[in-house]
């Protein structure tokens, strides 16, 4: 949470076989595995590590703008890797596909990619 509080992107990445836990580990008890619709449900006491990181990540953004160091501002973006295919989970066109490149400068970047700006958890 520290290097995120400090500019640095972040990821939160699961990696295993089908059927391990990963969606439940992510998203907690949920019928549904949509993220946006996932992160609004505060009623599930059962919420996975997206759910809690982020409600974290804007708790400690309001104590650090509270007492006037910084300004934030958050961007989402949400990605699938599944046999190789990358699918942008925010997009609304599913048959276009994110590409992954290497910028000389900017390191590996993922083309093409929605990102929303978030301002709180809801």
């Amino acid at each position: 949470m520290e290097h995120v509080l400090n500019g640095y992107n972040s990821t939160l990445f699961a990696y295993g076989m089908t059927g391990t836990g990963k969606t439940y580990t992510i998203f907690g008890n949920q019928k549904s595995n949509q993220f946006l619709k996932i992160i609004k449900n505060k009623k599930n006491d059962n919420q996975g590590i997206s759910y809690l990181i982020i409600q974290e990540l804007f708790e400690q953004i309001a104590l650090k703008e509270s007492e006037g160091k910084r300004k934030f501002e958050v961007t989402l973006a949400y990605i699938e890797i599944y046999n190789e295919q990358i699918r942008d989970m925010l997009s609304t066109n599913p048959k276009k596909h994110p590409n992954i490149i290497e910028d000389q400068t900017k390191g590996l970047i993922i083309t093409d990619l929605k990102e929303i700006s978030v301002s709180n958890i809801i």
